[in-house]
């Protein structure tokens, strides 16, 4: 596995109370990337490096688009943490 593309965009815990539920319950921590419209074009599966503390997210969602007319285009990804032994393909980091 090596280093893709360098993306840049704010990974927050994801707060909606069925989120926090499911992770009671056992799910894999949850988060929110947002991010701007980009040229890379991110799937379910995919693997993210957050740089700053080595630590791995799978994309777990389609990415959903700011509407056209909106004053900042971004899109935002639900991610899951996962561990570096679960990596198995490395898209890019963050």
């Amino acid at each position: 596995m090596q280093d893709g593309v360098r993306l840049d965009g704010i990974i927050s815990k994801a707060r909606q109370a069925e989120i926090r539920v499911a992770e009671a319950q056992g799910m894999r921590a949850q988060y929110d990337f947002i991010t701007e419209n980009m040229v890379i074009h991110l799937e379910p599966n995919d693997m993210l490096r957050r740089a700053k503390d080595n630590s791995f997210y799978r994309v777990s969602s389609i990415g959903e688009r700011s509407p056209d007319v909106a004053e900042s285009q971004f899109q935002l990804f639900n991610l899951e943490l996962v561990s570096r032994e679960a990596v198995s393909r490395g898209v890019g980091y963050a």
